[in-house]
């Protein structure tokens, strides 16, 4: 499970017209979760033993608030076309988008693949967030540079 602790963005992708694939979600991203700060010592030793729950639930606003995270609806197509899928309705999608607002802190794309709809939009959203992970990245390894040049007595100058 290293992949979890060391990905720069999750893309978690589900059928909108099969709740199991969304169960399938859940169950995945509480791995991430407990994958990415339980087991990462620096994080783990600063929380107190309790709020691990919490994190896992979705329930401890400041430990997944910086997790990259984007939840993709797939197959948006089907709601309105296809009879076997009349159970799936705009007000479920919402139901979903809220719960994953709510609990992974992430919003959700509709896209259909088959169609070509939201992708463009889906990878301009994967772009905006690599980026931003890409410059908290740099940022904490110049912390650090920093950090260990102060260690050791040495400084950094501009000139």
């Amino acid at each position: 499970m290293y992949c979890f602790r060391r990905a720069h963005l999750f893309l978690l992708v589900f059928d909108i017209n099969r709740e199991e694939t969304f169960s399938y979600i859940k169950n995945i991203y509480r791995e991430i979760v407990r994958f990415r700060y339980h087991n990462n010592n620096n994080f783990y030793s600063q929380q107190p033993t309790e709020n691990l729950v919490d994190m896992i639930n979705g329930d401890d606003d400041q430990s997944t608030s910086h997790l990259p995270v984007i939840v993709v609806a797939n197959k948006v197509d089907f709601i309105s076309t296809d009879v076997r899928f009349a159970n799936i309705t705009l007000t479920n999608s919402r139901d979903i988008q809220q719960y994953v607002k709510k609990n992974f802190k992430s919003n959700t794309i509709l896209c259909s693949a088959k169609y070509h709809w939201h992708l463009v939009l889906l990878f301009r959203e994967v772009c905006r967030m690599l980026e931003t992970v890409e410059d908290t990245v740099a940022k904490q390894a110049a912390q650090q540079a920093r950090r260990r040049l102060q260690q050791h007595g040495k400084r950094c100058h501009v000139m």
